[in-house]
Parts: structure tokens; C-alpha cells; sequence
């Protein structure tokens, strides 16, 4: 079975693509910017953590969904 879109139909879907293609490019740049920040963080701490023989539990405190 076929189904036949109206020209409306196929702008619409155009669109709808388009407006998802923005978001997910917005929201790779905010991961992007957050892994930085979090890696920025995290290397205050892990000289530390190297010469202790430590795991840096303070890294995912505030951090999990």
C-alpha cells in the first residue's frame, strides 16, 4: 500500500527535518562545551588522584542523571 503526500505534506516533513537538524546541532555544541568544562575540572584533581592511587568520586557527584 502507497501512500500519496500532498505537497503540503512533503513541506511540512522538510521542515519538521530541518528544525531537527538545528536542534541536534545546537545540543552537540552544548555536549561539546559541557565535556570541556568537565575535563577543565577534572584535571585539577587528577594529579592527585594519580599520586594517591585514588579514584576521583568528587568527578560524578552532581553529574548523573
Amino acid at each position: 500500500m502507497q501512500l500519496a503526500l500532498s505537497p503540503k505534506g512533503v513541506e511540512s516533513q522538510m521542515s519538521q527535518s530541518a528544525v531537527l537538524e538545528a536542534n541536534t546541532a545546537a545540543s552537540s555544541v552544548d555536549l561539546f562545551e559541557l565535556v570541556e568544562s568537565l575535563a577543565t575540572d577534572f584535571a585539577t584533581r587528577a594529579a592527585i588522584h594519580d599520586r594517591d592511587s585514588s579514584f576521583p568520586f568528587e568527578n560524578l557527584q552532581g553529574h548523573q542523571h
